[in-house]
């Protein structure tokens, strides 16, 4: 008894302890297959790790193509796109929750802005951080961005324009407080003003202090100007009663303008203030006469003018009895009295 126990024992050991050498030749019926190569029926369907680093695993398209695209480069024949999916009524998705990225019926993807630069987006009028700002392009036509309003039924609304500071810069009307950031306008000085032509454009031109230069050539009758008087700057006056001379005078030695003259005659027989456009004394009767201002006996005649009679060298002239430009008869004393206004 003891002999068959021990026996058993040995047996046991043997079928426990011995490994028999196999040699794979068939699989499911079919030959099984070596090396690298495509899948066939004889080979063993495997699983690989996910943490497998010994090989680099390669994923194929159905056709057997490499799917992986390389940037700037031509599309591989299989390569992996994002797709999405279209719903007339849009999912409501819990947290934690996935979902398919929503498309449009035109494959276009939805976007659903809700924050712009970390703030959240803000709708309607009104300015704030979650605003996204635009540029209106040069080309638009859909409304106007300039003064030139298009035709037709398109109604541009109030903008209101501020100033560096974010205060107000129209008026409230006349006489009303100014403004902090009002609109003013401005000019520009020029010790010689350029020579504008057609269609040019300028600033408007001030004089040294600041005053706007207005030229008022061509005024008509009607037109208003005022005058604001002013203790220097203005005309200066010469007056003469005449002596038993031809009475030649140089009134001033550089160009100036005469604005007015008067002669009263104090004696029985014409007297004529004859004016020289020369820088010192004339010589009467040789020189040549710019004009005269001729006074019968016992009258007063004057000569005025606003624009200035003007003289380029200077400002000269005598006080004769003829009437000729050749004319150098001395007048007696005191025969007339001269008022000259010039600048």
């Amino acid at each position: 008894m003891k002999r068959l126990a021990l026996l058993i024992c040995l047996l046991a050991a043997t079928v426990v302890f011995a490994q028999q050498p196999i040699n794979v030749t068939n699989i499911g019926g079919t030959a099984v297959s070596t090396g690298n190569g495509t899948t066939n029926a004889g080979d063993i369907r495997v699983n690989i790790a996910s943490d497998n680093t010994a090989f680099q695993v390669k994923v194929t398209g159905n056709a057997g193509a490499a799917f992986d695209a390389a940037q700037g480069a031509a599309a591989p024949a299989n390569v992996i796109q994002e797709g999405g999916v279209f719903n007339t009524v849009l999912p409501t998705i819990g947290a934690g929750d996935l979902s398919a990225i929503q498309l449009d019926p035109k494959g276009q993807q939805f976007m659903d802005l809700n924050y712009v630069n970390g703030a959240a987006i803000v709708l309607g009028n009104g300015t704030n951080a979650g605003a996204i700002r635009v540029t209106i392009a040069s080309d638009n036509t859909a409304f106007p961005v300039n003064a030139t309003l298009q035709t037709g039924a398109n109604t541009v609304g109030k903008f209101d324009l501020l100033g560096n500071a974010g205060a107000i810069m129209d008026f409230a009307g006349q006489n009303a407080a100014s403004p902090a950031n009002a609109l003013l306008i401005g000019g520009q000085f020029n010790t010689s003003p350029t020579t504008i032509t057609s269609g040019n454009v300028s600033p408007f031109q001030l004089d040294s202090s600041g005053k706007l230069l207005v030229n008022c050539t061509g005024c008509s009758a009607g037109s208003t100007v005022s005058l604001i008087p002013a203790t220097t700057g203005g005309l200066t006056f010469s007056h003469l009663i005449t002596a038993a001379t031809n009475n030649a005078t140089s009134l001033k030695a550089t160009a100036g303008q005469v604005y007015g003259a008067c002669v009263y005659n104090n004696t029985t027989y014409p007297v004529f203030l004859k004016f020289y456009n020369k820088a010192s004394a004339p010589t009467p009767g040789t020189d040549t006469i710019v004009f005269n201002v001729p006074a019968q006996a016992g009258t007063e005649r004057c000569f005025q003018t606003e624009e200035g009679a003007a003289f380029a060298t200077g400002i000269a002239y005598a006080v004769t009895k003829g009437i000729t430009d050749a004319d150098n008869t001395s007048v007696a004393l005191s025969d007339a009295s001269i008022d000259i206004v010039y600048k």
